[in-house]
């Protein structure tokens, strides 16, 4: 018997919220979204499920040069012409950058 710990079949494209955010902004998305409070802040927009069970199935591939969401505002619209427009400013990069300036600006007085 396998320990839950060991278990991983739950993670990656397995799990909704993280499908969410390595969903690539290339797939289209559903119109109509529905805003979930994760934490205190952070807010996450819940995709439409065909794009995540395609790239499941292997009908979509996942590459990288398929930048995923979590690195664009919620209402980047993708264009194929400029891929790199609006590239991290997404809720999630903006918060890393917050973290990583404000604990160094904490340690570098010390």
């Amino acid at each position: 018997m396998q320990s839950k710990a060991k278990v991983k079949n739950d993670r990656g494209f397995y799990h909704p919220v993280t499908a969410a955010l390595l969903c690539p902004v290339k797939y289209p998305k559903d119109s109509g979204f529905v805003l979930v409070n994760l934490f205190m802040h952070c807010f996450l927009l819940k995709y439409k499920l065909r794009s995540i069970d395609a790239i499941r199935a292997g009908k979509l591939p996942v590459t990288a040069q398929l930048l995923p969401r979590f690195l664009f505002p919620d209402d980047h619209v993708y264009d194929s012409e400029d891929i790199s427009h609006n590239v991290l400013r997404g809720h999630v990069m903006i918060r890393v950058i917050l973290i990583i300036c404000s604990s160094y600006f904490s340690y570098s007085f010390l």
